[in-house]
């Protein structure tokens, strides 16, 4: 019989899977495998994070939902505010800037611009 992981024993960062009989098997990780759409619901059952990037409605491109957070993100690096992070409905936005640094004589120098990468 293959291992089923018994749902209702799973925390932030672990699993339980019965392996028949009075055998069981405990995988525990350091960083979490498991979140909850609100932490402080005890009730709430703890569902699998699931990193992959999904198509998202305009303005966004790409969004990752399944997680304690959802990120979204623009295709277009020109566009100004290109990445959203949302946490239990507070939202931070990105935009990238030029790397910079300020030499010896106080003048600022371009070290980097932001540019796009295609995906693979």
């Amino acid at each position: 019989m293959p291992p089923i992981e018994l749902i209702e024993k799973r925390t932030r960062n672990s699993k339980t899977h019965h392996l028949g009989g009075n055998k069981y098997s405990w995988d525990g990780i350091i960083g979490s495998v498991h979140y909850k759409d609100n932490p402080k619901d005890e009730a709430e059952q703890w569902k699998e994070i699931d990193n992959v990037f999904e198509p998202a409605l305009p303005p966004w491109g790409w969004q990752m939902l399944k997680a304690g957070y959802h990120i979204r993100v623009k295709e277009d690096f020109t566009a100004g505010q290109i990445i959203e992070l949302e946490k239990q409905g507070e939202t931070v936005q990105f935009q990238p800037m030029a790397l910079e640094w300020t030499n010896d004589l106080d003048m600022i120098q371009p070290i980097s611009m932001p540019q796009g990468a295609s995906p693979v």
